[in-house]
């Protein structure tokens, strides 16, 4: 079901039926290890800064103390498969930081495409 929300609704359904300008958004790390959908309807000045708390934080931790499991344990291969993640999920972090640093404000008058540019690099799918 996820690879078909992800290869199949956004790019070929959801975007085309909304012309490029979406109600559901996918924005995903980097490597892929994580993605969230947010509702452009709901969005709003906390929203990344909520994304980040409520979800990025304790994902990092949890993966963190995974990685040192592993350590302990001496699995170098799920260490890494670990390491990779929270690595992921911080530049994932960062990407979202800046953007709510840059001042981001959404302003549902102003539609899905202003909305949308600041975020357009964290999502897989190209709305251009």
């Amino acid at each position: 079901m996820e690879k078909w929300i992800e290869k199949y609704f956004f790019k070929n359904f959801h975007y085309k039926m909304y012309k490029k300008r979406p109600v559901v958004w996918q924005l995903q790390t980097p490597d892929k290890h994580f993605s969230a959908f947010i509702y452009y309807h709901k969005l709003d000045e906390d929203t990344l800064p909520k994304l980040d708390s409520i979800y990025i934080n304790p994902l990092i931790s949890y993966y963190s103390s995974q990685k040192e499991i592993a350590e302990k344990n001496e699995d170098a291969v799920e260490a890494k498969k670990m390491d990779d993640k929270v690595q992921d999920l911080k530049e994932f972090q960062n990407q979202i930081g800046e953007i709510i640093d840059s001042g981001y404000e959404p302003d549902l008058d102003e539609g899905v495409k202003h909305n949308f540019k600041p975020l357009e690099h964290l999502t897989p799918v190209e709305m251009k």
